[in-house]
């Protein structure tokens, strides 16, 4: 058993044409029975091993998936078994896998991995992924798949990061880290028997790193994800195809001369001839196509005034990131602080105790940092609580409760079982058979389960149609993650999400920009990345916010800057509407299987 516990069965290629295989294992059908019928071991052995070559003798032909049966938590749709099987048997493994958003096509690349792994085809594999998805793609393998998987979150790239590339079969990296020049080198060096690309729309531009690494690698089989394959205009096509085959459109002057219309590079000519050889390299599911119907999800912001202390402690907070940023400390620290500040004083206590003891902090921001873990202890029950507890009691459905801090899960707790609420608590440091247990109990007995940032990763949670965001990630992607462990391929209830937080907070006026600008909580699972990636601005989402609070002088300052910030999303959104419209027009049902 190697590769995360999944069986390998040697290809079928190496066992030849049936009839030789069958000479060269049963010498006579009649001395074979006599031999058989006496018990003989190693006729026994021939006959189980002239058994498994002709099963196999067919697998090429990848009718018949043998991954399947081993899948955990999977619903086969028709539609997915179907590209999984066109991908492996008239793609030969190297495809553009562009369904519209929300048909799973991470369960789809995960099929088409596990059936190379199984069948011996595959022995090591890179998934390239934005560094929001990392934790997912890992839970979701081990999880659905069995398939155990390193990512680049892994202490060991940081020790040794050489070794790290060298020594792991299976891994899931983060595009923006494979690419950079410290690493880049390293994968060019390593042979890989598949590549998968999630949002490949990252990687559109042919003069970029992340277009120029994939190119370099060297890679038997490569699968590229985007439900986005043409943003601009045709030349995005024209990039992504020549990583899965150079020369399928031509050379990129004849590709501009034949199949794109002079005056306007996002309209396309001889559309028949393209739809012929697009066909060739990728496959695009539709929702119409597939009959897939999600059921509404409704959104409410439940905005808390807070205690006096709560809000005093923020304040004090806010100056405390100011007088860090102009002092040069960390961003990561600054930021965190700041981000616990949103979740409970139990979860920044502990972050303000540990910064005060390090040497790089200024002794005065030391004494500061003192006083306001003092703080924290008069602030035992917050306004986020109550109401909290003021919606589990009225609550007829299972909750799920997200919190990004393992101190505030546990504050949770406390609370919880000091009102007699049972629950449950699901985190991602629990070994998987607790994990599972979690699950069990959440689904069959107790109705609120307590759980991490990556806790709810991978389950299917469906059973579930009411969730609370006690805090709130600076990252709206993982705002949709969360969101997406209940509103699925799966659910038959309308979603309800409860996002608590404290006025002119942080999480406030995150909310306040990504609801009423971007309509985030209407955007279906996977789209709020295609919204972002149309942004101008190439500073991640969360280091914007920390910049807002940093260079602020005061409350004015900071309203004044998410406004400028939502001006960006909206302008954003209306972009990628066209982007939407774009890849409809081009596509329509031209490449549906």
């Amino acid at each position: 058993m190697e590769n995360g516990g999944v069986e390998k069965i040697p290809a079928a290629s190496k066992f030849g044409k049936p009839e030789i295989r069958m000479a060269a294992l049963i010498d006579h059908p009649d001395s074979f029975l006599r031999s058989f019928s006496r018990g003989d071991v190693s006729t026994i052995k021939k006959y189980f091993l002239t058994q498994q070559a002709a099963r196999l003798s067919q697998a090429d032909h990848f009718e018949n998936l043998i991954c399947l049966n081993t899948l955990k938590g999977v619903k086969q749709y028709a539609y997915q078994v179907e590209t999984v099987r066109k991908a492996m048997r008239s793609y030969r493994g190297r495809v553009l896998l562009a369904d519209e958003v929300g048909l799973g096509k991470t369960i789809e690349a995960g099929m088409v991995l596990k059936e190379y792994l199984m069948r011996g085809m595959v022995k090591r594999a890179l998934i390239l992924t934005p560094p929001a998805l990392l934790g997912q793609w890992c839970e979701e393998l081990a999880v659905k798949f069995q398939i155990k998987a390193v990512s680049t979150d892994s202490a060991q790239l940081r020790e040794n990061p050489e070794q790290f590339w060298k020594s792991n079969d299976l891994i899931v990296a983060s595009l923006a880290l494979a690419r950079n020049k410290r690493h880049r080198p390293s994968l060019r060096r390593i042979g890989f028997d598949l590549v998968i690309v999630d949002e490949a729309h990252h990687v559109k531009n042919s003069k970029t790193a992340g277009w120029k690494l994939i190119n370099e690698l060297k890679s038997r089989f490569l699968l590229l994800l985007s439900a986005t394959p043409v943003e601009n205009n045709l030349m995005d096509l024209f990039s992504l195809i020549t990583l899965l085959k150079p020369g399928q459109l031509g050379t990129r002057a004849s590709f501009k001369r034949q199949f794109v219309l002079r005056g306007d590079p996002t309209q396309p000519r001889n559309r028949e001839e393209l739809r012929e050889r697009m066909g060739e390299v990728m496959i695009r599911n539709t929702r119409a196509l597939a009959d897939i119907k999600l059921p509404p999800r409704h959104a409410v912001t439940v905005l808390v005034e807070g205690e006096p202390a709560e809000r005093e402690l923020y304040s004090r907070l806010t100056d405390l990131v100011r007088k860090g940023f102009q002092n040069n400390m960390n961003r990561l620290s600054l930021g965190l602080l700041l981000q616990e500040a949103g979740s409970s004083p139990g979860a920044v206590r502990k972050t303000l105790l540990k910064l005060s003891s390090h040497a790089q902090v200024p002794a005065d921001l030391k004494v500061e940092m003192g006083k306001l873990a003092r703080l924290c202890d008069y602030v035992p029950n917050t306004g986020k609580t109550a109401r909290l507890l003021e919606l589990l009691s009225v609550s007829r459905e299972k909750v799920l409760v997200f919190s990004r801090f393992i101190a505030t899960l546990e504050d949770l707790g406390q609370r919880l079982s000091e009102a007699g609420v049972g629950f449950c608590t699901f985190k991602g440091n629990m070994a998987a058979s607790q994990k599972d247990q979690a699950v069990l109990n959440f689904q069959n007995g107790c109705n609120v389960m307590l759980c991490s940032e990556i806790g709810g990763e991978g389950r299917n949670l469906q059973f579930c149609s009411t969730m609370v965001n006690y805090d709130l990630p600076w990252n709206p992607m993982k705002i949709e993650q969360r969101i997406g462990r209940i509103h699925r391929i799966g659910q038959t209830r309308p979603v309800h999400v409860y996002n608590l937080c404290a006025d002119n907070t942080a999480e406030h006026h995150i909310l306040e920009v990504l609801d009423k600008r971007i309509n985030l909580f209407e955007l279906v699972i996977g789209e709020v990345d295609l919204v972002l990636g149309q942004r101008k601005s190439e500073m991640e989402f969360e280091d914007r916010i920390l910049d807002i609070y940093g260079r602020s002088r005061n409350d004015r300052d900071i309203a004044d800057a998410f406004e400028t910030l939502g001006d960006e999303l909206l302008a954003a959104r209306t972009q990628y509407d066209k982007v939407k419209k774009l890849d409809g027009e081009i596509f329509a049902n031209d490449y549906e299987i």
